[in-house]
């Protein structure tokens, strides 16, 4: 007696509330830091950012989109040509194959704008994914928000499915007297969510040889919900990557109440399609608009659950 009884639809609409109280809060962190963040020195390879780029890396580990790994091979091209003065629209493109042999894709492309006033870049993206899931095919649209600094890095992505969200597999029969039977059916559904992400560059350079190397954190929560009885899932999640040059090393790890503590390793080497493959800028400020996206390449899918028929009432 006394207790508030909330609907499941009640505590969805809180959590989606503070969500987006949590999110306003952390975009508007943007404005507390001005030019005095930025590194050391000008440019030192500005070919390395404007040359399209192949990148290729493998993944082994596991998150709320996967169990197991993938590779991947993709191009990413935002060349000077393109644009206007500020803007710089780009391309991204990129396949996958997991390890059990299924297979991912995304194509997307995006427009950013540098402010050389704030010394950021404020950009909007759009990707079609494709994911050939256990028990059937899934396509999903998605949208994204970035604000690029020199002090913080800031990623909102919001993840659609479109066509089939569902996969059903051949229904197991079981036979009992008197002619009764029960069947099952293995299901699973795409997710719609989003992701959030803060992150910062720390940058270690030498002005004298004009090297560096880049060490980058950043952590956020993702929320992904379930048209049906699968759980919706909470959680949040970080990685940590080291840049140099051509080469990018990653790990993660991420949280929630249905896969709990999941963690990951990439390894990443990104091709300029201009030859050499040469030092990275000891500010990064200029590389800022040239950086390939991050987000949720995977469709998130449900844990599979058993759908079950009979021809006889329970007697529970």
């Amino acid at each position: 007696p006394g207790e508030t009884v909330y609907s499941k639809r009640d505590v969805m609409r809180m959590n989606k509330f503070k969500i987006l109280l949590m999110l306003t809060m952390i975009f508007s962190l943007h404005s507390l830091w001005g030019d005095e963040c930025g590194c050391c020195g000008t440019c030192c390879c500005f070919d390395h950012y404007t040359a399209p780029r192949l990148y290729i890396s493998h993944v082994e580990g596991d998150t709320v989109a996967y169990r197991g790994g993938y590779t991947s091979l993709g191009l990413f091209a935002a060349p000077t040509g393109w644009g206007n003065g500020n803007w710089k629209p780009f391309l991204d493109v990129r396949g996958h194959v997991f390890n059990n042999g299924k297979t991912a894709a995304n194509l997307g492309g995006g427009l950013r704008y540098y402010s050389s006033c704030l010394n950021s870049v404020f950009g909007v993206n759009s990707y079609y994914d494709y994911r050939e899931g256990p028990l059937s095919h899934y396509h999903q649209v998605g949208v994204g928000l970035e604000i690029l600094g020199p002090c913080l890095d800031l990623r909102l992505n919001g993840y659609f499915p479109v066509g089939n969200k569902d996969g059903e597999s051949h229904a197991h029969k079981f036979t009992f007297p008197r002619g009764q039977f029960a069947t099952c059916r293995q299901r699973e559904e795409a997710l719609s969510g989003f992701d959030a992400e803060i992150g910062k560059c720390f940058n270690f350079c030498f002005p004298r040889s004009c090297r560096s190397f880049c060490f980058y954190a950043a952590i956020g929560p993702y929320f992904y919900e379930s048209r049906s009885c699968a759980d919706d899932i909470w959680g949040g999640q970080m990685r940590f990557i080291v840049q140099k040059n051509c080469l990018n090393l990653e790990v993660g790890a991420s949280y929630d109440r249905q896969y709990h503590t999941s963690g990951y390793a990439r390894v990443e080497i990104s091709i300029p399609l201009r030859w050499p493959c040469c030092e990275q800028d000891c500010c990064g400020d200029c590389g800022l608009i040239y950086q390939p996206v991050h987000r949720q390449e995977m469709i998130v899918l449900s844990k599979q659950h058993c759908f079950w028929k009979t021809n006889f009432e329970s007697t529970h």
